[in-house]
């Protein structure tokens, strides 16, 4: 009997220290295999690199439409400019022309 009681006495001290180690492995497992632990580092570095190169791709574009919208200013228009915007949006064209379509010079291949 007295063992008994020491035993239930043992078994309550270590109830306390048995769960501050199951909490403390939860937030080790939590920091290594979490969604923004250890492992997920690799995704994060390819996300990156892949919205780098999208950043790249929409620096492009914004510099051709900062371009555009340059040759478009009402104080300095290009003629030519206005001219092949106006024929393209209102698909005016003479009967004797011959319209080729060209690909910009971003688009040729370098």
């Amino acid at each position: 009997m007295v063992s008994r009681v020491k035993l239930q006495k043992r078994m309550r001290g270590a109830v306390g220290p048995a769960l501050a180690a199951l909490a403390l492995l939860a937030i080790v497992g939590y920091a290594i295999a979490g969604p923004t632990g250890v492992f997920a580092w690799g995704d994060y570095r390819q996300a990156v690199a892949s919205k780098s190169l999208e950043l790249s791709n929409l620096r492009e574009q914004e510099a051709e439409l900062r371009n555009r919208v340059r040759l478009l200013d009402h104080r300095r228009a290009d003629p030519d400019m206005v001219d092949e915007l106006v024929r393209k949006e209102l698909g005016v064209t003479h009967p004797d022309e011959i319209v080729i379509p060209m690909t910009p010079e971003s688009a040729l291949p370098r």
